[in-house]
């Protein structure tokens, strides 16, 4: 990392394992780090679709410094309103949820995921 000039840092989003065992110090690297980079990805399923934990995401964001936080594991369509009403992420990584299998993207659940975007969007005009 010592080699990157600041500004191609402000274009990195650092991934970061999340466990219940390492929020601690999740929260001290970004808390220490947040205004380096451009954001960091929450994620403990590593393409495996593991579900995160909600309470232990909404605690970390609670305790952390103005950083733009993507959530990462098991997102879909039918948590999406869940994770934009409990955690108000900068964005969300939903690669692995969308394939019929690994690797293959399933053109069904990926329009079904976009109309529910739209649908948090309406959601979001409306307030």
């Amino acid at each position: 990392m010592k080699d990157l000039s600041s500004d191609q840092k402000r274009k990195l989003i650092i991934a970061l394992k999340v466990a219940q065992s390492n929020k601690n110090t999740i929260i001290k690297q970004i808390n220490k780090f947040h205004d380096l980079f451009f954001a960091f990805l929450l994620d403990n399923s590593e393409g495996q679709g593991k579900k995160l934990n909600f309470e232990l995401l909404q605690e970390i964001k609670s305790k952390i410094n103005d950083a733009k936080i993507i959530i990462a594991g098991g997102i879909e369509p039918e948590n999406l309103k869940g994770i934009a009403l409990w955690l108000n992420p900068y964005g969300v990584d939903a690669s692995s949820s969308l394939e019929s299998e690994k690797g293959v993207k399933d053109p069904i659940k990926i329009k079904k995921f976009l109309n529910e975007i739209n649908n948090l969007k309406d959601l979001e005009c409306e307030r």
